[in-house]
Protein backbone atom coordinates (compact mmCIF):
# COMPACT_ATOMS: atom_id res chain seq x y z
CA UNK A 1 0.00 0.00 0.00
CA UNK A 2 1.00 3.40 -0.29
CA UNK A 3 2.37 4.91 2.73
CA UNK A 4 -0.16 7.78 3.84
CA UNK A 5 3.06 9.56 5.98
CA UNK A 6 7.10 9.63 5.42
CA UNK A 7 9.48 10.26 8.96
CA UNK A 8 12.92 10.02 9.28
CA UNK A 9 14.58 8.10 12.29
CA UNK A 10 14.86 10.87 14.65
CA UNK A 11 12.12 13.42 14.00
CA UNK A 12 9.26 13.75 16.23
CA UNK A 13 5.75 12.86 15.57
CA UNK A 14 2.68 15.02 16.69
CA UNK A 15 -0.49 12.44 17.16
CA UNK A 16 -3.53 14.25 17.28
CA UNK A 17 -7.18 12.67 18.21
CA UNK A 18 -10.37 13.67 17.65
CA UNK A 19 -13.78 12.56 18.18
CA UNK A 20 -12.67 10.65 21.64
CA UNK A 21 -14.95 8.96 24.42
CA UNK A 22 -11.82 9.04 26.58
CA UNK A 23 -13.38 5.83 28.80
CA UNK A 24 -11.52 7.34 31.97
CA UNK A 25 -7.79 6.62 30.23
CA UNK A 26 -6.29 3.31 30.89
CA UNK A 27 -2.85 2.14 29.19
CA UNK A 28 -2.02 2.99 25.82
CA UNK A 29 1.37 2.33 23.36
CA UNK A 30 2.99 3.70 20.12
CA UNK A 31 4.60 0.94 18.14
CA UNK A 32 6.07 0.17 14.65
CA UNK A 33 5.75 -2.99 12.59
CA UNK A 34 8.29 -3.88 9.83
CA UNK A 35 6.15 -7.44 8.77
CA UNK A 36 3.08 -6.18 7.62
CA UNK A 37 1.31 -5.75 11.39
CA UNK A 38 2.07 -9.17 12.33
CA UNK A 39 4.80 -8.18 15.10
CA UNK A 40 5.13 -4.48 16.89
CA UNK A 41 7.75 -3.40 19.40
CA UNK A 42 6.49 -0.66 21.43
CA UNK A 43 7.94 3.40 20.77
CA UNK A 44 6.19 5.00 23.69
CA UNK A 45 3.86 4.38 26.39
CA UNK A 46 1.75 6.07 27.93
CA UNK A 47 0.20 3.76 30.81
CA UNK A 48 -2.84 4.90 33.35
CA UNK A 49 -3.82 8.10 32.13
CA UNK A 50 -4.15 7.93 28.55
CA UNK A 51 -6.35 10.89 27.52
CA UNK A 52 -6.03 12.94 30.54
CA UNK A 53 -2.15 12.83 32.30
CA UNK A 54 -3.46 11.92 35.74
CA UNK A 55 -5.82 9.87 37.68
CA UNK A 56 -9.30 11.14 36.59
CA UNK A 57 -13.36 10.68 37.47
CA UNK A 58 -15.66 8.65 35.65
CA UNK A 59 -15.73 10.82 32.68
CA UNK A 60 -16.14 10.53 28.51
CA UNK A 61 -14.18 14.32 28.05
CA UNK A 62 -10.96 13.91 27.33
CA UNK A 63 -8.24 16.86 29.01
CA UNK A 64 -5.54 15.52 26.54
CA UNK A 65 -5.31 14.73 22.94
CA UNK A 66 -2.16 15.71 21.62
CA UNK A 67 0.93 13.34 21.96
CA UNK A 68 4.42 14.12 20.77
CA UNK A 69 6.41 10.78 19.59
CA UNK A 70 9.84 11.04 19.33
CA UNK A 71 11.11 8.29 16.84
CA UNK A 72 14.86 6.64 17.69
CA UNK A 73 17.31 7.37 15.84
CA UNK A 74 18.22 4.15 15.20
CA UNK A 75 14.93 3.64 14.15
CA UNK A 76 14.89 1.55 10.69
CA UNK A 77 14.10 2.42 7.27
CA UNK A 78 11.54 0.67 5.76
CA UNK A 79 9.09 1.83 2.48
CA UNK A 80 6.32 -0.20 4.50
CA UNK A 81 6.49 0.25 7.89
CA UNK A 82 2.69 0.35 10.20
CA UNK A 83 2.59 2.77 12.96
CA UNK A 84 0.26 1.24 15.49
CA UNK A 85 -1.61 3.19 18.44
CA UNK A 86 -3.69 0.73 20.70
CA UNK A 87 -5.39 1.70 24.07
CA UNK A 88 -7.65 -0.19 26.64
CA UNK A 89 -9.94 1.61 28.28
CA UNK A 90 -10.11 1.98 32.12
CA UNK A 91 -14.06 2.08 32.18
CA UNK A 92 -16.97 1.11 29.95
CA UNK A 93 -16.77 -2.36 28.30
CA UNK A 94 -14.07 -4.58 27.88
CA UNK A 95 -12.61 -3.33 24.82
CA UNK A 96 -8.74 -3.21 22.22
CA UNK A 97 -8.89 -0.25 20.73
CA UNK A 98 -6.08 -0.13 18.07
CA UNK A 99 -5.54 2.40 14.96
CA UNK A 100 -2.69 2.06 12.26
CA UNK A 101 -1.36 3.76 9.65
CA UNK A 102 0.89 2.71 6.59
CA UNK A 103 3.94 4.99 7.02
CA UNK A 104 7.88 5.17 4.73
CA UNK A 105 10.56 5.31 7.73
CA UNK A 106 13.22 7.35 5.59
CA UNK A 107 16.43 5.81 7.20
CA UNK A 108 19.61 2.59 7.15
CA UNK A 109 19.34 -0.70 7.47
CA UNK A 110 19.34 -1.95 10.78
CA UNK A 111 17.31 -3.47 13.80
CA UNK A 112 15.31 -1.95 16.84
CA UNK A 113 14.23 -2.86 20.40
CA UNK A 114 11.19 -2.63 22.14
CA UNK A 115 9.22 -4.17 24.14
CA UNK A 116 6.51 -6.31 22.29
CA UNK A 117 2.85 -4.36 22.19
CA UNK A 118 0.39 -5.47 24.61
CA UNK A 119 -2.84 -7.35 23.11
CA UNK A 120 -5.53 -7.73 26.02
CA UNK A 121 -9.19 -7.88 25.99
CA UNK A 122 -9.18 -9.44 22.61
CA UNK A 123 -10.42 -12.83 23.25
CA UNK A 124 -10.24 -16.18 24.91
CA UNK A 125 -6.72 -16.38 23.93
CA UNK A 126 -5.46 -13.37 25.51
CA UNK A 127 -5.43 -11.45 29.02
CA UNK A 128 -8.22 -9.64 30.04
CA UNK A 129 -7.75 -6.37 31.82
CA UNK A 130 -11.19 -5.84 34.40
CA UNK A 131 -12.24 -2.27 34.80
CA UNK A 132 -9.96 0.05 36.71
CA UNK A 133 -12.48 1.37 39.28
CA UNK A 134 -10.22 3.61 40.39
CA UNK A 135 -7.51 1.22 40.56
CA UNK A 136 -4.55 2.56 37.80
CA UNK A 137 -2.52 -0.07 38.00
CA UNK A 138 -4.72 -2.75 37.27
CA UNK A 139 -3.50 -4.60 34.42
CA UNK A 140 0.16 -2.65 34.77
CA UNK A 141 2.16 -5.29 35.04
CA UNK A 142 1.37 -6.79 31.31
CA UNK A 143 2.99 -3.74 30.42
CA UNK A 144 6.05 -3.90 32.22
CA UNK A 145 6.98 -7.61 32.07
CA UNK A 146 6.15 -8.09 28.18
CA UNK A 147 9.77 -8.66 27.04
CA UNK A 148 11.73 -6.96 24.55
CA UNK A 149 11.48 -8.34 20.90
CA UNK A 150 13.85 -6.92 18.22
CA UNK A 151 12.59 -5.61 14.81
CA UNK A 152 14.39 -5.30 11.62
CA UNK A 153 14.16 -2.95 8.43
CA UNK A 154 16.19 -3.61 5.34
CA UNK A 155 15.95 0.50 4.72
CA UNK A 156 14.68 1.98 1.98
CA UNK A 157 14.47 1.40 -2.10
CA UNK A 158 15.90 3.59 -4.61
CA UNK A 159 13.04 5.70 -5.85
CA UNK A 160 14.04 4.34 -9.57
CA UNK A 161 14.08 1.12 -8.73
CA UNK A 162 12.13 -1.25 -9.43
CA UNK A 163 13.31 -4.23 -6.88
CA UNK A 164 10.99 -7.55 -7.01
CA UNK A 165 12.66 -8.43 -3.32
CA UNK A 166 10.47 -6.68 -1.31
CA UNK A 167 11.23 -4.56 2.05
CA UNK A 168 11.40 -7.94 4.13
CA UNK A 169 11.60 -7.97 7.78
CA UNK A 170 12.63 -10.18 10.38
CA UNK A 171 11.62 -10.37 14.49
CA UNK A 172 13.51 -12.15 17.24
CA UNK A 173 12.39 -12.28 20.93
CA UNK A 174 14.56 -11.42 23.92
CA UNK A 175 14.18 -12.15 27.43
CA UNK A 176 15.53 -9.41 29.10
CA UNK A 177 13.10 -6.61 30.50
CA UNK A 178 11.96 -3.69 28.85
CA UNK A 179 14.34 -0.78 28.14
CA UNK A 180 12.45 1.83 30.50
CA UNK A 181 12.36 1.84 33.97
CA UNK A 182 9.85 4.41 34.00
CA UNK A 183 6.92 2.88 31.62
CA UNK A 184 4.72 5.97 32.43
CA UNK A 185 7.74 8.02 31.06
CA UNK A 186 7.45 9.89 27.06
CA UNK A 187 10.40 8.41 25.12
CA UNK A 188 12.78 11.35 25.33
CA UNK A 189 16.43 11.90 23.83
CA UNK A 190 19.00 13.95 25.16
CA UNK A 191 19.16 15.18 21.02
CA UNK A 192 16.11 17.34 21.68
CA UNK A 193 13.78 17.84 18.90
CA UNK A 194 14.75 17.31 15.09
CA UNK A 195 11.55 17.60 12.91
CA UNK A 196 7.92 17.97 13.58
CA UNK A 197 5.34 15.88 11.58
CA UNK A 198 1.53 15.13 12.12
CA UNK A 199 -1.27 12.96 12.22
CA UNK A 200 -4.45 12.40 12.92
CA UNK A 201 -6.73 10.02 14.31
Amino acid sequence: MTPSAEWKAGQTVNVEFHGVAAHSGGHSEFSISYDNGKTFAVLQQNLRYMFFGSPTHLTNTPQKTKYSIKLPKNLPGSDNAVFAWTWVNASGNREFYMNCVDVKIVGKAGKFKGRKMVVANYGPDYPEIPEFRGDYSTGIELYTNSHNITVTGHGNKKHDEDSDSGDNSTTTSDSEDGSSDDPDSDYKSSNGIDDVDDIDY
